[in-house]
């Protein structure tokens, strides 16, 4: 069995209010895969977030295993540009000002209620890097929306051509030119964070805008402009119920 899914996708849902669907839902007719059918590698439409500056846009997914009905999937593109932690002294992801960002604004944000029920909380084990085994994770956590480490990006992404990824132009604004010259490719390619620990005990692990994750890839988890890429899992029996 992958090593993904080895992640425990906990029964528990954001809701327990019973499905009544009135309306076709995205994957069908709006682009993309449809869920129901959707594999490994396939792109998907699960949600809605502000990426063009207006309205919301569907939001894309990238499906990196599917077990059964359930589907863990990342996004296409990084949705925003931030740092991991507000507080330097932090890179745990226990604790990240990111992590609580994802399980709280973007849930809130980027799901209506019927998608929310759909996702499930999956269990994060307390993993640490390989490059650098000395350093603790922390502890383990239980999360709706979660960040891949570096051993689940080696295993599930390096190597594919979507281990690079684009800022959405919503995140681009919020980073400055300098940063944009710096960390960006012609305003296509960018670096994202991953969960992991790294180097000391002020960084964190990322991926580079070559789309490759080696021990030198370690930055300040303060930096306020990391691609994110949030990871969810979805029951797709629920959302079509």
């Amino acid at each position: 069995m992958k090593r993904l899914l080895a992640l425990l996708c906990a029964l528990l849902l954001v809701c327990a209010n019973a499905f009544a669907f009135t309306s076709v839902k995205p994957g069908r007719s709006g682009g993309g895969t449809d869920l129901s059918s959707a594999g490994y590698g396939d792109t998907v439409i699960f949600g809605r977030y502000n990426q063009n500056g207006g309205s919301a846009d569907p939001l894309e997914w990238i499906v990196l295993e599917r077990n059964g009905t359930e589907l863990i999937m990342m996004t296409k593109n990084a949705i925003a540009a931030m740092p991991f932690s507000d507080d330097p002294d932090i890179n745990q992801w226990a604790y990240c000002s990111l992590r609580k960002w994802l399980n709280r604004q973007f849930m809130n944000s980027a799901f209506d209620s019927d998608e929310r029920a759909a996702m499930l909380q999956v269990q994060l084990p307390s993993e640490r890097n390989p490059f650098y085994d000395t350093l603790s994770p922390g502890p383990g956590t239980t999360d709706y929306v979660f960040l891949l480490s570096w051993q689940e990006w080696r295993d599930y992404v390096s190597g594919s051509n979507f281990s690079i990824c684009g800022l959405t132009p919503t995140a681009m604004r919020t980073i400055t030119r300098t940063e944009s010259e710096q960390y960006v490719i012609g305003h296509t390619n960018c670096w994202w964070w991953l969960r992991s620990v790294s180097f000391s005990d002020k960084d964190a692990q990322f991926v580079n805008k070559d789309g490759g994750s080696t021990r030198a890839n370690h930055l300040a988890t303060a930096l306020p402009h990391g691609g994110v890429r949030p990871v969810i899992c979805v029951d797709v029996s629920r959302y079509y119920k």
